[in-house]
């Protein structure tokens, strides 16, 4: 129903080249014919990229968030601003939150979570929840910007992401439950839990959704990023060969970054820095870097992930908002709910990682919900 506006500028095309000069990848021109084919796969090659299967090096063109500099203080990239943040400048502490459930086999196990909070013991929380590939880290430059707000934040390591142990079991329904699991070890074990606002991106934001359904006592609101039932689905038959398509390994850290920005992964720099890092852990037999998610052992659950979602996330109670990239990621029952008042929906131009591309705006649309419901402090 609705169509993106292109926008082809001398501005955007010198800016492209520029920073495709600046990390040494090949100048060749993006505005070349397309097949059919080609058009219908282009769905990956231009914001916003569909689905919620992590950093892909299709996923956006070469365009950095109008809201902050490019290369964080540097005019052009320098070697040595490929090195690697770290969460200490983004969030106040990380710990391991211990839950006991049934393993695998059937056993007892005591899984550790891996969380980063931020903003203190008082006023509401918003627990963020990263998508497919990612890891806590995605939603650092979010956290650094609303900890001071008036509100807490809290983000999690899914299950086989980031510092967070790995299983077999990656259906959306295994995963909300340690979202809920974590919560309540977290924050529900006290006299007064706080009212929480549930943040998914992506594979995220169905997991939170489901995580709204299953239960939160306190829930407060949800707000679910660039992820849309019907696009995601239609994403899954090109997911195998985009992710394919990605190096393997790296052999030092600064590659990393290097190749997320400069592939469009992030469009910020900072981001970049502080996120990609956390998605690699190092291989002693390999002496190199590698991909701690395997997202191609996620495959078979791929289409449960996003079956159903739109009426899940139409059906919570709680004030609902939805972030999108842009409002052709719209499915027909979402652009019915939404022209019924059922939720606010915010468009912000970036790409897929909307958190990461343009935090400064992202953060706003977050402090306007949490305000306009009321749920921080007078």
């Amino acid at each position: 129903m609705f169509r993106r506006k292109k926008v082809e500028n001398r501005e955007d095309l010198e800016g492209d080249l520029l920073r495709r000069d600046s990390f040494k990848v090949g100048q060749q021109s993006t505005f070349q014919p397309k097949s059919s084919k080609q058009l219908l796969r282009g769905i990956f090659n231009k914001p916003p990229l569909p689905g919620g299967l992590g950093p892909l090096p299709e996923a956006a063109q070469a365009q950095t968030s109008t809201s902050e500099p490019a290369f964080a203080g540097h005019a052009k990239p320098s070697e040595k601003s490929f090195d690697q943040l770290y969460w200490p400048d983004y969030f106040d502490a990380k710990e391991a939150v211990s839950i006991t459930k049934e393993g695998e086999d059937g056993a007892q196990v005591t899984l550790d979570f891996n969380l980063y909070t931020a903003g203190g013991d008082a006023g509401p929380l918003v627990l963020c929840v990263h998508g497919g590939g990612y890891t806590a880290l995605t939603w650092a430059l979010v956290a650094k910007r609303i900890k001071s707000k008036g509100v807490r934040v809290a983000a999690l390591d899914l299950r086989g992401h980031g510092e967070s142990p790995h299983m077999d079991d990656m259906s959306s329904e295994a995963l909300a439950t340690d979202v809920c699991d974590v919560w309540n070890a977290k924050y529900g074990q006290g006299g007064d839990p706080p009212p929480t606002v549930l943040l998914g991106h992506s594979l995220g934001g169905a997991v939170a959704i489901k995580a709204a359904k299953r239960g939160i006592p306190t829930l407060a609101g949800l707000i679910v990023m660039d992820v849309v039932e019907g696009t995601a689905l239609a994403s899954l038959p090109y997911m195998s060969n985009v992710i394919a398509k990605r190096p393997t390994e790296f052999k030092t850290v600064n590659q990393i970054v290097q190749w997320a920005f400069s592939q469009g992964s992030t469009r910020n720099f900072e981001a970049a820095r502080v996120s990609h890092p956390s998605q690699f852990r190092f291989d002693k037999d390999r002496e190199a870097f590698v991909w701690i998610t395997d997202l191609h052992k996620t495959e078979p659950f791929w289409k449960e992930w996003y079956t159903g979602l739109s009426a899940a996330f139409l059906s919570i109670p709680a004030p609902k908002l939805l972030l999108l990239a842009g409002t052709d990621r719209l499915d027909k029952e979402l652009t019915i709910g939404h022209m019924q008042g059922k939720f606010q929906m915010k468009v912000l131009p970036t790409g897929h990682a909307i958190q990461e591309d343009d935090p400064d705006k992202t953060s706003e649309a977050i402090m306007d919900f949490v305000t306009r419901y009321k749920l921080t402090e007078s």
